[in-house]
């Protein structure tokens, strides 16, 4: 009797279960988080109802080891932890806008402060910093121990030029002529009074620099041993006057697509009235020796790495600039009949994808200044950022949030997102609704 009345008592709760499951559907919320605190991929949350939502948005997949170079075993998982190396005047905003549009897209946290570069000073307080992000892609200089922290266990990726070419996109971008008064000179003038005197108009070493080879007459067996290790600890090191092939290598080690590699050019000015001789280039060889040393040791590491693709690797490229060419075509169309959408049918490299008009947008309007605002706070930047290029399931990008105004509040959602802003004010209470 006592055995009956206990199946039966476990029988009505099985059927009260079932009921609940059912006729009630469970409700997937955001729980609120303090600044200090934020949501990243090596810590999660909650891990009850609210596991799922967050898992989405800021996923814990495997990674390459940036050490070995090794791939997950999980392929169809992409690598969305990354640490760029920016050094100025490499193409770095064009690839920069590459990552943050790969983050807008996959719903990723990325390190987007209102200034321009990280010292190291700024590396060391983040370094005393809990927080950790999905991308970093801030000019500073590279140091292992705060790019493995910013970025939890990063795919490390960097970019390099041709000094000589650098050197003058650097000279003429930073106005270098204004500065030490020679706007009297003519182009071709300045840059062959800029590459005599490196040392004294700040041009030498600059790429070296941003590697953390600060020294410029670093002894060379030394140099080769510290390249040695640099390639150890990235991933890729992109070269700008190959940058098509080097995107197509950087999508297959981090299992990416076309679509998440398309870009357009971004901060650029051709001085073709100006050229360096061989006996220039010589002597810049000599004066900046660790930035050729950097470009030349690296040039061969892409060149070792294509390679080793196979013999596909170049129809694969030319896929790639046939998409580039009808993006560009596409986007450029402005007529009123014309389709919002662009769809780009399967190739042996990739699956069918749509390009639309937002797309559009991001790649030819956007890059990393465009989240940042130069004058007084202003938050409406990041708003319209967000009205302009978010969709209902692919809208998220998230900002460090260091404002005292934030840590007194609790973050804040838009469009199911959560959204944490650094230095841009208080929020406006009409386009945004609290946790």
């Amino acid at each position: 009797m006592y055995s009956f009345r206990c199946r039966e008592i476990l029988l009505i709760i099985l059927l009260q279960v079932f009921i609940v499951c059912i006729f009630l559907k469970p409700t997937i919320y955001f729980t609120s988080v303090e600044s200090a605190e934020f949501v990243n991929n090596t810590s999660r949350i909650d891990k009850s109802q609210r596991r799922k939502k967050i898992n989405q948005q800021f996923s814990d997949t495997g990674q390459l080891d940036t050490r070995k170079h090794q791939h997950h075993t999980d392929e169809r998982q992409k690598v969305d932890r990354i640490s760029f190396l920016k050094v100025q005047k490499s193409g770095s905003s064009t690839v920069a806008c590459i990552f943050i549009r790969f983050g807008i897209n996959n719903n990723l946290s990325m390190f987007l402060p209102k200034q321009s570069s990280v010292s190291k000073k700024k590396q060391e307080l983040l370094l005393r910093d809990k927080r950790h992000y999905n991308i970093f892609i801030i000019h500073t200089h590279y140091n292992y121990n705060f790019f493995t922290h910013i970025v939890h266990n990063p795919t490390i990726i960097g970019l390099i030029r041709r000094p000589e070419t650098r050197l003058i996109s650097h000279a003429f971008f930073f106005g270098l002529a204004k500065k030490f008064g020679l706007k009297g000179l003519s182009e071709q003038d300045f840059i062959n009074e800029v590459v005599r005197n490196t040392s004294k108009y700040g041009v030498q070493n600059r790429m070296g620099t941003f590697f953390g080879l600060d020294d410029p007459s670093i002894p060379e067996q030394y140099l080769r041993q510290q390249l040695v290790k640099l390639n150890s600890e990235f991933t890729l090191v992109l070269i700008l006057e190959r940058l098509d092939e080097s995107l197509v290598i950087l999508k297959r080690l981090l299992r990416w697509s076309i679509f998440d590699i398309i870009y357009a050019a971004k901060k650029t000015k051709h001085h073709y009235g100006v050229h360096l001789n061989a006996s220039q280039i010589k002597h810049l060889e000599f004066t900046n020796k660790v930035e050729y040393a950097i470009y030349n040791f690296f040039y061969e590491e892409l060149e070792r790495k294509i390679q080793t693709t196979g013999n596909d690797f170049q129809r694969e490229v030319a896929q790639f600039k046939y998409v580039l060419n009808q993006t560009r075509e596409f986007c450029n169309l402005t007529r009123e009949n014309q389709e919002p959408f662009y769809t780009f049918p399967a190739s042996k490299w990739d699956d069918s994808f749509t390009l639309s008009k937002k797309d559009c947008k991001i790649i030819f309007k956007k890059d990393v200044t465009g989240l940042k605002n130069p004058g007084p706070p202003n938050e409406t930047v990041l708003f319209d950022f967000l009205k302009q290029f978010g969709r209902k399931s692919r809208n998220a990008i998230c900002v460090a949030a260091d404002s005292e105004v934030l840590k007194q509040r609790k973050p804040h959602i838009i469009n199911q997102t959560i959204v944490h802003v650094e230095r841009l004010g208080t929020f406006k209470s009409t386009k945004i609704r609290s946790l």
